[in-house]
């Protein structure tokens, strides 16, 4: 019996630094997200989503998934784990905001969850030039250079019809050429006069 009291009392600091708010609030947190919540990015920023925590992460329970505008997953490769850090390529192909969502399993054993928001600005577009702003040799340039199509079919036409003429004439040459042949085979015209 004397160890009674020492034993209870080992229970109590036992029960109180469990119950501590030091002990509750111990569990792993994210330290730092790439890309930031609210970040903007452009085409040429990296597509990689990065976590990194307090402490090291177990590898086979980290999972992280980015989506695009529609909710459609376009995560890509598989979640890479680096002690107290997860990464995850992505490929991004429409304009807008993406989420970004991780779970691990923390070094306390206890699960961690969440995300970030992101947009992606896409590709840069292409000027779009008035035509008001083009100067006028230009403009000159541009339109000589379209007939090239209508002067291609109208020499085409052409072409055809001198086919056409070509074959017209040598059409007419090949029979007044066999008339006059049939007109010499069967002779003058006429009464024969028969000599005996």
């Amino acid at each position: 019996m004397r160890h009674l009291p020492r034993a209870l009392a080992v229970a109590i600091l036992v029960l109180g630094t469990a119950l501590s708010p030091t002990a509750a609030s111990a569990h792993d947190a994210l330290l730092e997200a790439s890309p930031a919540d609210g970040a903007a990015l452009g085409p040429d920023d990296p597509q990689v989503a990065s976590f990194r925590f307090s402490n090291d992460v177990f590898p086979t329970a980290a999972f992280v998934s980015i989506t695009d505008p529609a909710g459609a997953d376009v995560s890509s490769g598989d979640v890479v784990v680096a002690g107290d850090t997860v990464t995850r390529d992505f490929t991004a192909t429409t304009v807008g905001t993406y989420t970004a969502s991780y779970r691990v399993t923390s070094s306390d054993g206890h699960p961690i969850e969440g995300g970030v928001t992101f947009t992606w600005d896409g590709p840069t577009a292409e000027p779009t030039v008035d035509p008001d702003d083009v100067p006028a040799e230009q403009r000159g340039e541009a339109a000589a250079g379209s007939p090239a199509e209508d002067d291609s079919s109208d020499s085409s036409t052409v072409a055809l019809i001198a086919v056409a003429i070509a074959v017209l004439v040598v059409g007419t040459a090949v029979a007044l050429s066999a008339s006059r042949r049939r007109r010499r085979s069967e002779g003058p015209s006429g009464p024969h006069n028969d000599v005996d």
